[in-house]
């Protein structure tokens, strides 16, 4: 593809663009419904751009095809970089779950460099390739065993697996604190059973015998069900179904997650259940290797005697080895000032390093080093590592670390804990364990340490170490060795390759034409966005909003928090599909001399400080509500604090009114009017055109501010009254929010005198100020849905009495209907909106309806999903119609479906517009 031909198509692609594109903004004011025309593009323009894009897929694919394995590799470790923070904007369980299915499927890098030889080290008889491990936790139900060490990792422990499938706790029970590197879970066991592990664990071990597993160490973890009244028959059952796939055992007796597991630690305990375990291990038939290693994860938070009988059953009982440590109850003063660290549960991560090395340290001293430790907690760098093997570890395991660094991080670590052991002249991991806890007088030395694991029948020296790779050399291996100390046991890369020898692999012929295959459909995909943009505007709309139902499930996935944040920054953007098509006559109205397109708005509490105002209108709301903003910028309630519940279609709150201030929200408005402003200057020709008069100070479509006070302010009156004299003159209308549950003390606020003197003043502040030929904004007051007939009746004779412009009926229910109370998370605090508040709210808009005698228009929001929901609410009294849940679980695809069905709704009952269906069902 000569670059004449490439340059030529991007300067006619970019001529036609320029000059068919419209402004869809012409004049601020008014939201314009004509079609765009479809723009000539030139079919030499077109032909171009199809070859420009089969060409560099091409290209790419066939340049991918001429590197070497290891390379790939090395880049995409790096990619993985990428993801993290996209992982790290979703709930912490959806993120975990995410990640397993990915290595479980084999979307994730695979290690093709060899270990450096240093790392390598043999414990029971089994030869890592290096000392880091993945914790269990992980894998619960050892999906993703080849993935995982196909990553690089020296072994990876599944688990803890229970006899009997089970949920764990209530959900949300995974917390991120993510300032501090840590994690807080209260899982509780979840996970699908011994049957369900044994059975994948047996298809893995099928393969691996056909040569094609992972390099690595496979633990296996086990635990003990919730209701069970025998620990030991649980775990020994463990053994009797787990263990001929294992290369070894964990007795996890240290969950804090769990009632009365802990308990097991004690000294009469732990010794009765090691006694039964290995009893059940040793009972059952082994070869010349013999039963895997046994050995038991114990917690961090124990006391000095907990430690001493321990150590002492752990010694009498021969057992293989020790893990330190579990998660910690306890709250180190680094987290303290995380309001997540209040959430119960185990802690892991960063903070836990310090204790559970100190634990690590007293149970090297106090075993003599005769037991091989695996040192787990707060590991995030080789130099963690190092640390936990100079504490006595002979292997070190990652989990939070590696749920927040993901796969890069593990040959860094590796890289940084060779770099380590150079450093300080040591040829070895041997020479290094314990190194910290060696006392002056030599007690505990190299050659001890060797006497320690050979007492455990698990002595390795160097001599032995370099005879092997001497007859490896003489063998003139040329690739991977085989399996060497178990059958069970994960083959290893030679760890004695070095970077020098590494030789470029030969590529198969068909795995080059496979990358050139993928090179030529990446060109047919950019293929065919040059067809798409053939389209006219209106229709090419039409497949975004369409488009977005893909998109929902991956928001649906992240934390709810989170998931906001990402639309509300993508609508101020501009990443959001914009309406071309004109809405149906049928749904425009008239209401407080101002014209709506359509009577579908989005509800105050999205775009909280009007940073995507253009974005939601374009998405083709009739009206967007901006706020609850507040004169001070506050931070809200502590996260996290909001909860999805899903199957119910509802949302629970309890922000507080979080908001940038009404200084940053002013400006925002007013940067936005100044450009509307402008814009409505130079576009005279559409300005006259008279058939077109949508619209208010947000340009396409009106825009409400609602406003709401500070929770420390004493003075609600006076919060309310600067929020009109700032705002006022950016708003088609104002709402006073007193209707919050999470705010203490606001809905006070809705008393009759309360009401009455708010009003008032408001009233006064918003009409003192200069207006034009239009007039003030209408005023409107937002109610609870919570309230009694009395509250109701007061209310309207206020309204009715001030003259007040509008009611917006309601904001979400302290209540919680029967439909949502077999959910765990309705116990949250908070209110509740979504479909359950519909019934609710819909029967409150009624009351209100024929209390104020239809002379004030209504505008009903709570629980509307569907067309048919906003038809309900509109011949229940509502001029207007307000979305908020449904929206966040439905997108903008839902708002053209909801306005279509709306219109079939009028047109099916014989009304010709909205005005007659208001309040129909009152009459």
């Amino acid at each position: 593809m000569s670059r004449r031909i490439t340059f030529g198509f991007m300067k006619g692609s970019l001529t036609q663009k320029l000059k068919s594109m419209t402004v869809p903004i012409a004049n601020s004011r008014h939201y314009s419904t004509t079609a765009t025309s479809k723009p000539n593009i030139p079919a030499s323009s077109r032909m171009g751009r199809l070859l420009t894009g089969t060409v560099i897929g091409l290209v790419g694919g066939a340049y991918a095809s001429t590197v070497d394995e290891a390379t790939v590799s090395g880049w995409l470790f790096s990619a993985s970089k990428i993801a993290n923070p996209l992982f790290a904007l979703l709930d912490p369980e959806v993120a975990h779950r995410l990640a397993m299915s990915a290595a479980a499927r084999g979307l994730v890098p695979k290690e093709k460099r060899p270990d450096q030889e240093i790392l390598g080290i043999e414990v029971w008889g089994r030869k890592f390739s290096n000392p880091i491990g993945l914790s269990a936790g992980f894998d619960k139900n050892a999906e993703a065993v080849d993935g995982l060490l196909g990553l690089g990792f020296g072994f990876v422990e599944v688990g803890s697996v229970t006899p009997l499938p089970q949920d764990g706790n209530p959900k949300p029970r995974m917390f991120r604190l993510r300032d501090q590197g840590a994690i807080i879970n209260r899982c509780g066991f979840n996970g699908d059973g011994i049957a369900a592990v044994a059975k994948r664990l047996e298809a893995q071990h099928e393969v691996k015998h056909g040569g094609k597993a992972a390099s690595g160490i496979l633990g296996v973890n086990i635990g003990k069900n919730k209701t069970s009244e025998d620990a030991a028959a649980d775990y020994v059952q463990g053994v009797h179904s787990l263990s001929q796939y294992a290369d070894y055992l964990v007795i996890n007796v240290s969950s804090p997650n769990t009632p009365g597991l802990r308990q097991l630690q004690g000294r009469n305990q732990l010794k009765d259940l090691v006694k039964k375990v290995k009893a059940a291990r040793d009972e059952m038939k082994w070869g010349k290797e013999g039963p895997p290693p046994l050995l038991v994860k114990i917690a961090p938070d124990l006391s000095k005697q907990d430690l001493e009988d321990i150590a002492a059953v752990a010694l009498d009982l021969n057992l293989d080895g020790l893990i330190i440590s579990n998660t910690t109850i306890s709250r180190p003063e680094v987290v303290e000032i995380n309001p997540v660290s209040k959430e119960s549960g185990g802690l892991s991560g960063k903070p836990l390093f310090s204790l559970s090395n100190d634990i690590l340290k007293d149970m090297y001293i106090l075993t003599k080093g005769k037991i091989p430790l695996v040192g787990c907690g707060g590991v995030s760098s080789g130099e963690d590592a190092y640390k936990k093997i100079r504490a006595g570890a002979t292997l070190v395991q990652l989990y939070s670390a590696f749920a927040y660094g993901g796969p890069a991080l593990i040959p860094q670590i590796k890289a940084e804990l060779a770099d380590c052991l150079k450093r300080d002249g040591f040829k070895s991991i041997y020479e290094a364990v314990g190194a910290d806890c060696r006392g002056k007088s030599g007690d505990f030395t190299y050659k001890s340490i060797c006497n320690g694991l050979k007492a455990t029948n698990l002595h390795m020296t160097g001599r032995v170490a370099l005879r092997f790779l001497k007859d490896c050399l003489n063998q003139k291996l040329k690739s991977v060795t085989a399996p060497i100390a178990s059958t069970r046991c994960y083959t290893s890369s030679s760890a004695s390759a070095s970077a020098s020898s590494f030789v470029k692999p030969k590529l198969p012929h068909s795995s080059r034409k496979g990358r050139l295959l993928t090179g030529a459909t990446i060109g047919l995909v950019i293929a065919g966005g040059a067809y798409a943009s053939t389209v006219d505007e209106a229709t090419f709309g039409g497949w975004l909003f369409n488009a977005t139902k893909v998109v929902n499930p991956l928001f649906a996935l992240l934390d709810p928090e989170v998931a906001h944040r990402l639309a509300v920054s993508a609508a101020a953007r501009g990443w959001v599909p914009r309406e071309k098509r004109p809405d149906q006559q049928i749904l425009g109205l008239e209401v407080w001399g101002r014209r709506f397109s359509n009577p579908i708005g989005l509800s105050a509490g999205f775009d909280k400080n009007a940073e995507a105002v253009e974005g939601l209108l374009g998405l083709g709301f009739g009206f967007v509500e901006v706020g609850s903003v507040t004169p001070i910028p506050q931070e809200g309630n502590p996260k996290p604090r909001i909860f999805r519940l899903r199957d119910q279609g509802a949302i629970i709150n309890r922000c507080g009114f979080n908001s940038e201030g009404i200084v940053a929200v002013a400006k925002r408005l007013g940067a936005q009017h100044g450009k509307r402003k402008l814009d409505e200057t130079s576009s005279t020709s559409i300005s006259s055109n008279d058939d077109v008069k949508h619209g208010g100070k947000a340009g396409p479509g009106i825009l409400g501010v609602n406003i709401g006070k500070n929770k420390s302010s004493e003075d609600a009156a006076a919060d309310y009254v600067q929020g009109v004299h700032t705002l006022s003159q950016y708003a088609d209308y104002l709402v006073i929010n007193i209707s919050s549950p999470n705010t203490p003390g606001l809905r006070q606020l809705q008393g009759r005198k309360q009401l009455k003197d708010l009003v008032k003043k408001v009233q006064a502040a918003r009409d003192e100020m200069q207006w034009g030929e239009e007039g003030p904004p209408p005023l409107l007051v937002k109610i609870a849905p919570d309230l009694s007939k009395q509250d109701l009746e007061d209310i309207a004779a206020v309204a009715l009495a001030l003259r007040l412009d509008g009611l917006i009926i309601s904001n979400t229910t302290i209540s919680r209907p029967e439909s949502v109370q077999n959910n765990p998370v309705s116990k949250e605090t908070g209110g509740l909106s979504g479909k359950p508040l519909f019934t609710l709210s819909t029967n409150i808009l009624k009351d209100m309806y024929i209390l104020t005698k239809g002379k004030i228009p209504l505008i009903g929001c709570g629980g509307v999903s569907s067309g048919e929901d906003a038809y309900k609410k509109i011949r229940a009294g509502a001029t207007l119609v307000q979305l908020y849940t449904a929206f966040a679980y439905g997108g903008p695809a839902l708002i053209p479906q909801i306005k279509a069905e709306l219109a079939q709704c009028l047109e099916r009952d014989g009304f010709k517009s909205v005005y007659e269906a208001v309040g129909a069902d009152c009459r």
